[in-house]
């Protein structure tokens, strides 16, 4: 029986997010009028639906919204919700109107903890800020409050400190849901889409925020077999059956729809414990990424014969040690199970083992897997995993795992080359989980462990000056935290991390004087912001001893557009030999982007550290 109606009353709206899954419908179709609308209201009304979800596009822009609504409430709807942007909520007004109509659900999206997050993927400036506005409107109204934020490749990361804004404003549930590939989702697919072995970590983290907290937190399009611990926040099991009325056509069973030709199962799945329940990914997803990393959840087994016996007599406690062996001893073949605790016990391992070879951290993993083994001999994943490890670098890597590889060891470079060590270990691991083959990320990895490596102190007592300066300003700042924990504000905190986000943003430029300026100003917010503290110990490493001007460089005469983009491609190829610790081909490729450049600041930065670097020795990297 049909719960509830999903009203589409338009496709117009006011964001224009990247992972949009009406595509076009927006340019093409005008908004319904309102008799439609209304007989819609009634013939779901009809079908037994005692729910409402009035979507779009964005359903606030449509004149009539409000006419709708009462409609709605007049109509024996119990339950009536506005799914939005949340962008319109910024307006006391409008959010009391629609209350008094009768709408009792407000289910705005947020999809990033920053501005600089939310507002790219939606494609809206200023956005964030209406968003999180409106919702303070809807709690100030009493209204219950429910948010959506879709996980894609760009915001993953961040869905922990997103859970922490969350609930910090009070939401009654939030959901992580994976993107839909389709629509204009489909168009950006190949750098938007996240892989579910990535973000399990960030996603129930996000969850352990909410949890915590006290609010109802669930996901949506990720199968069981990545909710490990968390399968009661799967949402597709509590989703009410739907009926949607679209652009222009009735989908009588959403529910149904979405199970037989939304969803798709891989040839592994009839083995999951969860089989009859989950629904599995989006049918794109496998498309694009295959079948490997959907691992069956065991079922609690059931296992014949002697030898499992005698292998379990080792593990349980003696006084059960000797009722095993004796019936082993009597040649007893009669029907033993394997605990569901240890069956439990045996995929956490393994799933572990996997979070760990995602990381790239092999000696781990096949710790875990070997755990996983000790709880369940049979537990053919962990045997797999082993395999895997111990084998030669084992099976194929798609071009999509290397597309992929590569982005992951891209942005470690950055990292890199900011001197955020550990963010770049932390992506070029992740990259060599995708493809363990990538010799750029075992370059890295060896640049990072020849750096940074333990070496004893010389005789003489003097260490790395900047090893010692390092910890010097690690010393100073935590004082400096410690001393201004106390007085530092929430706000300050938060102007202080704009400040540093917006210095980051000109030091990737080049415009060293403007970074040195912001991160100074976040400073004076938050004196104990580590991050402003070592971008000033960067810019300071890059100028050496002479001072920082009060102007910019003179840029020289502009090069044509060709040129400046070839030189930004030299200056690139440059930092990755820089990264490699191949100094001679660096400097090459940083001279060949001046000469088409000369106003390449990132090129004269470069150069003018393989100069100090050949007076201070290798330490002054």
């Amino acid at each position: 029986m049909i719960q509830r109606i999903d009203l589409k009353v338009g496709f117009q709206c006011n964001n224009y997010c990247k992972f949009c899954v009406q595509g076009d419908k927006r340019e093409k179709l005008p908004a319904k009028p309102l008799p439609e609308l209304l007989k819609s209201l009634e013939d779901g009304r009809a079908s037994g639906a005692d729910g409402v979800v009035f979507t779009g596009g964005e359903p606030t822009l449509h004149p009539d919204i409000l006419a709708l609504v009462k409609k709605a409430r007049e109509l024996g709807y119990k339950n009536i919700q506005l799914q939005s942007n949340g962008r319109s909520f910024c307006y006391p007004g409008l959010v009391a109107k629609l209350a008094a109509a009768g709408a009792d659900e407000f289910g705005p999206s947020l999809h990033g903890s920053r501005p600089e997050i939310h507002d790219f993927l939606t494609g809206a400036p200023g956005s964030f800020l209406q968003t999180v506005a409106g919702m303070k409107n809807v709690k100030k109204a009493g209204a219950r409050l429910i948010t959506n934020s879709v996980v894609t490749k760009v915001n993953y990361r961040d869905l922990p400190d997103l859970a922490r804004l969350l609930a910090s404003l009070g939401v009654d549930q939030y959901q992580f849901a994976f993107m839909h590939i389709t629509g204009r989702a489909a168009q950006n697919r190949e750098w938007l889409t996240p892989r579910n072995t990535i973000i399990e970590p960030f996603v129930k983290k996000g969850l352990d925020v909410g949890i915590k907290a006290g609010r109802t937190v669930m996901t949506e399009a990720i199968p069981y077999c990545f909710m490990s611990g968390y399968e009661d926040h799967v949402a597709e099991k509590i989703i009410p059956r739907t009926k949607i009325y679209d652009a222009d056509a009735v989908i009588e069973d959403f529910t149904k729809t979405r199970r037989d030709e939304g969803k798709a199962k891989g040839p592994k799945c009839p083995e999951c414990r969860y089989f009859s329940v989950c629904e599995g990914p989006w049918r794109e997803y496998p498309e694009m990424f295959g079948w490997d990393e959907f691992v069956p959840v065991p079922r609690p087994a059931k296992r014949r014969g002697k030898a499992l016996k005698l292998l379990l007599a080792g593990l349980l406690a003696s006084t059960a040690v000797g009722a095993w062996a004796a019936q082993a001893s009597t040649g007893s073949d009669e029907l033993t199970q394997l605990t569901e605790d240890a069956a439990r016990n045996s995929h956490q391992r393994y799933m572990l083992g996997l979070m760990r070879y995602q990381k790239g951290d092999y000696a781990g993993a096949k710790e875990e897997w070997n755990w996983a083994l000790f709880y369940d001999p049979m537990n053919e994943d962990a045997k797999a995993g082993l395999r895997r490890i111990e084998g030669p670098a084992a099976a194929q890597v798609s071009e999509q795992d290397k597309r992929s590889s590569q982005q992951h060891y891209l942005e470690g470079v950055v990292y890199f080359q900011k001197g955020d060590y550990a963010k770049a270990k932390d992506e070029w691991g992740l990259s060599l989980s995708l493809d363990r083959e990538n010799a750029d990320v075992k370059a890295g990895l060896e640049r990072i462990e020849k750096l940074y490596s333990t070496a004893p102190e010389p005789k003489d007592g003097r260490g790395s000056e900047e090893k010692k300066a390092t910890v010097k300003l690690s010393k100073e700042a935590m004082k400096a935290g410690e001393k201004a924990a106390a007085t530092v504000t929430d706000q300050a905190r938060r102007d202080s991390q704009q400040h540093y986000l917006s210095g980051v943003i000109y030091f990737q430029k080049g415009d060293y004087v403007k970074a040195w300026d912001e991160w100074t100003l976040a400073m004076k917010s938050d004196p104990g912001n580590e991050d402003a503290i070592a971008g000033l110990k960067r810019i300071e490493e890059i100028y050496g001893e002479k001072p920082l001007p009060k102007t910019p460089v003179a840029a020289g005469p502009l090069a044509p557009y060709e040129a400046v983009r070839a030189s930004q491609q030299h200056y690139l190829s440059g930092l990755i030999y820089f990264q490699k610790g191949d100094d001679k081909k660096a400097g090459e490729e940083w001279s060949r982007a001046l000469k088409l450049d000369p106003s390449n600041r990132d090129a004269q930065a470069g150069l003018k550290r393989l100069d100090q670097m050949k007076k201070g020795g290798d330490e002054a990297r």
